[in-house]
Parts: C-alpha cells; sequence; structure tokens
C-alpha cells in the first residue's frame, strides 16, 4: 500500500490545505483517492521505473505546490494574481496527465502518437472545462458576477485558462512519451 512517509505526506496536505482554503480538502481528497485506487488496484505495475520516479513525485508535489499558489492568490494583488492563475491551470493539467498516466499508458500503447495526442487533450480539456464551469456556477451561485465588465474579465480569464490547461496537458503528454521512449532504449 502507501509507505510512512506517503501516509505523512497525505496527512500534512490536508491539514496545510484545509488551513489555508478548506475547499481545497474536496481537491485533496479527489487527487490521492486517485492515487490510492491504483494502488489498490495495482495499476501503477503499468509504469515503467522512470514512470513510476515522476509518477510518485507528482503525486506528492502537486498538493503542496498548489496550496501554495492558492495562498499567494488569495492573498495577492490582482496583477499577480492573472499569473499565478496561469501556473495554476497549467500545473494542474500537467499533473493531472501524469496522475492519469497508469490509466492511459494501456490505451497510449494501442493508439498511434496522433491519437495518443489527441485522446490525452481532449480528455486533459474536458476535464478543464468541467472546472471552469465550476468555477462559473460558483461565481452565479456567490453573486461575484455582478455586472458587465466582470462578466467581460471573467470571459477572457475562462480562454486563458483552457489555452493554459491544453498547453500543461501537451508538455506532460510529450514528457510522458519521451519517458516511454527512453525506457525502451
Amino acid at each position: 500500500m502507501a509507505s510512512k512517509i506517503q501516509i505523512l505526506l497525505i496527512i500534512a496536505a490536508f491539514t496545510l490545505g484545509y488551513m489555508i482554503y478548506p475547499f481545497m480538502l474536496v481537491l485533496i481528497s479527489a487527487w490521492f483517492g486517485f492515487f490510492f485506487i491504483y494502488k489498490i488496484k495495482k495499476q501503477d505495475k503499468n509504469l515503467n521505473r522512470k514512470e513510476n520516479l515522476v509518477f510518485n513525485i507528482v503525486v506528492f508535489t502537486y498538493p503542496f505546490i498548489e496550496i501554495f499558489l492558492k495562498y499567494f492568490l488569495l492573498n495577492t494583488s490582482l496583477h499577480c494574481y492573472d499569473t499565478l492563475n496561469r501556473y495554476e491551470h497549467f500545473l494542474f493539467a500537467f499533473c493531472l496527465q501524469i496522475l492519469l498516466l497508469p490509466v492511459l499508458k494501456p490505451t497510449f500503447i494501442k493508439l498511434s502518437f496522433l491519437e495518443s495526442m489527441i485522446l490525452s487533450l481532449c480528455l486533459i480539456t474536458f476535464i478543464g472545462n468541467l472546472n471552469e464551469i465550476m468555477e462559473f456556477i460558483i461565481r452565479i451561485k456567490l453573486d461575484l458576477l455582478t455586472n458587465a465588465f466582470q462578466e467581460k474579465v471573467y470571459y477572457s480569464d475562462t480562454i486563458l485558462d483552457i489555452i493554459t490547461n491544453t498547453l500543461g496537458g501537451l508538455v506532460s503528454f510529450f514528457i510522458i512519451i519521451n519517458l516511454n521512449k527512453s525506457s525502451e532504449n
């Protein structure tokens, strides 16, 4: 199952996440939930040594990076918010693709390079779009979009988030492909 260090990192992520931004518990629960499902189903055995190393580094560092970014997003000026938000979306898509690697790898092996890339980008874009829809619903429910200017600003933010998610997914896809090629040689 999980090592003692992994368990301590999970507890630390939950504690810090709750202290910084209570909604982070949802993200962290889902993130580590996927990790434990992979461990229970032994899907991480699909990965070679390098992929497994990258998978574990990403699984256990991303929540802390996200907590760090969320802290600064909540406590920073508006001009810095946009830059941090781009990093947040890029890293989310990048890390999500790595998190899904144990499930996607058997499919990638059966598909051509182009088919794998299209599948990967469609999946990451779909999940990113779900996130944007959820953000929009939350903003409507909290009455944060109270005038046309705020709606216009949010629209451009959404488009930039989708582009950034796509770039993060694309970069991680190429890293995954290179990890796979380097293990074959």
